[in-house]
């Protein structure tokens, strides 16, 4: 049976991709232990590190390797989720932004409002609100990890988003909901 950084070389050989997507480090502390670091980027996923620490180098590096693929395997355990409904959830969560923007309290002018949705609406920024979620222990997100590229993540907060407010937003509670939901983004 080969070894993890092996098992990792082959990966992305089996994958087409470049052993330069898997980058090693390593220190060594004095006549101490090692300390290798394996930095895996993939194509459309944030990238991933494994640590490893032993008495000699290529056992720290094994280490690392093993470290990064168990993250890897269970970053692409969330590959076997059914993505359909998600995106539907996400379509209506991302007109629940438009109407935050446009009807929300608290934006008088056009231009304003137009800022707030180039601010809040952007992969980028909801793949920051999908971060600070998942750092407060969002249960919606505890099943997906910290693996997921910027538009997945985008997607999962959309698909929150509607799944949080929807039912608010076109009840009777609407505006307050919609402002709620503004700062509840809008929080740094």
């Amino acid at each position: 049976m080969s070894n993890a950084k092996t098992q990792l070389k082959e990966l992305l050989d089996g994958l087409g991709l470049s052993q330069a997507c898997a980058v090693y480090s390593s220190t060594q502390a004095g006549a101490g232990p090692w300390t290798s670091t394996v930095t895996l980027t993939l194509p459309e996923r944030e990238p991933i590190a494994g640590v490893g620490t032993a008495s000699r180098r290529s056992q720290a590096d094994i280490s690392a390797a093993a470290e990064a693929l168990a993250e890897l395997a269970a970053d692409r355990a969330t590959e076997a989720v059914d993505w359909a409904p998600i995106y539907a959830e996400a379509q209506a969560g991302d007109a629940l932004l438009k109407l935050t923007g446009y009807l929300a309290t608290g934006l008088a002018a056009p231009e304003e409002r137009s800022r707030w949705l180039q601010l809040h609406e952007s992969d980028a920024s909801l793949a920051q609100v999908f971060d600070r979620w998942f750092d407060e222990g969002a249960p919606e997100l505890a099943m997906y990890g910290r693996g997921l590229g910027e538009k997945n993540k985008a997607t999962l907060v959309e698909a929150i988003i509607w799944r949080r407010y929807g039912a608010r937003v076109l009840g009777p509670e609407a505006l307050e909901a919609l402002g709620e939901l503004r700062e509840a983004l809008a929080r740094r």
